[in-house]
């Protein structure tokens, strides 16, 4: 194979879901084995769980309960549409009915929702037990699919930079792609001029600011922004830690919070 008569970002990237391919193939047959009479469904390092056929949970596993935030009383009384991702749940709903009807073990990718809201992208598979009911075990793949994501979103925004003649462009078309990954409708860029003591914003795109996206100076002062960058790191701040650092006075409240 001549490997110079290829891409080599797509090249990487095609490495990339090869990889993820054979980790989840290597816990396909992993899982396949653990079903012995030895396996123990509740110190089972994969997040299971048994139900009905019509989709109601009868029992689930420690580290189920972990992952989704769930007590033993709050997982029994659930049903699978309460902690699929809505748009993963028909797919796995007919996916029931088939290993349920054929009594054969099925495998699928799908999205779990914690009870906090956040999304557990999984791979395992169904199967029937011998108590009438189906047994469903997955492992965790969010960190291996949000790494494939981060890569892509890295490689998008490098061709950018290098195919852009306009910073305004530029900046929008780094939005947009932000936006297909994360959450970013609110989205700016921030540099900090000392001299002046401002803090100019090159590219801001807020809900709150009419005309967005726009440009924008502020003398510089004890805001969100300026906590991050005095901090060194990046920082996830939901409502509460947001309040907290307001009341601590470690920040001034300029603008509404977000709600989170």
């Amino acid at each position: 194979m001549d490997l110079q008569n290829y891409d080599k970002e797509q090249l990487i990237k095609e490495i990339e879901k090869l990889r993820l391919a054979l980790y989840q193939n290597k816990y396909f047959r992993k899982n396949a084995k653990s079903h012995t009479s030895n396996y123990s469904f509740e110190d089972s390092i994969d997040l299971s769980m048994e139900f009905t056929v019509d989709g109601k949970l009868i029992k689930t596993n420690k580290n189920w309960r972990k992952s989704l935030g769930y007590t033993i009383e709050e997982s029994g009384k659930l049903f699978i549409r309460d902690i699929l991702h809505q748009e993963d749940y028909p797919a796995f709903r007919n996916m029931k009915v088939k290993v349920g009807k054929d009594g054969v073990q099925s495998f699928i990718d799908t999205r779990l929702s914690t009870k906090s809201g956040e999304i557990l992208y999984v791979s395992g598979s169904i199967f029937p037990n011998q108590k009438g009911h189906l047994t469903a075990t997955f492992h965790d793949i969010t960190h291996q699919v949000n790494a494939e994501k981060a890569q892509n979103l890295y490689y998008n925004i490098t061709n950018l930079t290098l195919l852009s003649n306009d910073l305004d462009d530029l900046f929008k078309s780094v939005h947009n792609i932000l936006n297909q990954t994360i959450d970013a409708r609110n989205f700016f860029i921030a540099l900090f001029d000392f001299e002046q003591n401002l803090l100019n914003f090159p590219y801001i795109f807020d809900e709150h600011i009419a005309n967005s996206p726009t440009t924008q100076s502020l003398d510089l002062r004890k805001g969100i922004c300026e906590y991050v960058y005095h901090h060194k790191k990046p920082q996830i701040l939901k409502e509460a830690q947001i309040m907290e650092l307001i009341l601590e006075g470690n920040i001034i409240q300029y603008g509404p919070i977000p709600k989170a």
